[in-house]
């Protein structure tokens, strides 16, 4: 293989071409993995490795070569460079394609940045709502629940009188009248006092309403904070 080798060397010196030419061919020859010999036969038509060449066949050859050398050069540069063109062309489009790809991210961060923002203002619009409402029903039932106190210690006065009255019946008959309007009265207490029950009742049924639905926005706020931090 080596004496194969140096015999094309010499047979490429007896052509008489260019060290540039020879130091071309052998890098063609290495990029097809042939011996320089058969990259020259392939380059100079009617050209044999294993003949000697003479003098003006020689210098034809050298001619020959020296202008397909030049031709495979062109060639090269001419691949090379729409290679790079093509390089070129595919890393524009690959960095426009990242581009657009960012600006739709950055466009659909906003936008859940924005949703985001609107749920947890609405969230919280909801929330003071419901504990305003809240805070009035407290105060609401509160004042119920004074207003039933009153009337159970006027409800007690009122027995304490009727029971006063009664003792005193027999020896005030004329006081009947009275009694009985004392009674009629005590009557309509009592009824104002179940009405006030019911009412109390129906209060405390909404605020019980009213503490669930904030218990289950509570849940929503805990559901979406935990969803917005994963």
């Amino acid at each position: 293989m080596a004496e194969n080798q140096v015999q094309s060397e010499k047979k490429m010196t007896s052509l008489n071409v260019s060290s540039e030419t020879r130091d071309a061919i052998k890098d063609i020859s290495t990029s097809l993995g042939l011996s320089q010999a058969d990259t020259v036969a392939r380059l100079v038509d009617g050209y044999h490795p294993n003949a000697t060449p003479g003098v003006k066949a020689a210098l034809d050859a050298s001619a020959v070569l020296d202008e397909a050398v030049e031709r495979v050069k062109r060639i090269i540069v001419g691949a090379a460079e729409a290679a790079a063109m093509e390089a070129r062309a595919a890393r524009e489009d690959a960095d426009a394609a990242k581009k657009s790809a960012m600006e739709q991210i950055q466009s659909i961060k906003s936008n859940c940045v924005e949703q985001v923002a609107a749920i947890k203002e609405k969230f919280e619009l909801d929330t003071a709502s419901l504990e305003i409402e809240n805070d009035e029903l407290h105060a609401t039932v509160a004042d119920y629940l004074s207003q039933l106190k009153k009337l159970d210690s006027e409800n007690n006065q009122l027995l304490a009188e009727s029971a006063a009255k009664d003792d005193r019946i027999e020896s005030m008959r004329g006081a009947v009248d009275a009694a009985a309007k004392a009674q009629a009265d005590l009557n309509v207490s009592l009824l104002a006092q179940r009405d006030l029950m019911a009412e109390v009742a129906a209060l405390k049924d909404r605020l019980a309403a009213s503490e669930q639905r904030a218990a289950v926005a509570e849940a929503k706020v805990e559901v979406m904070t935990k969803a917005r931090n994963e």
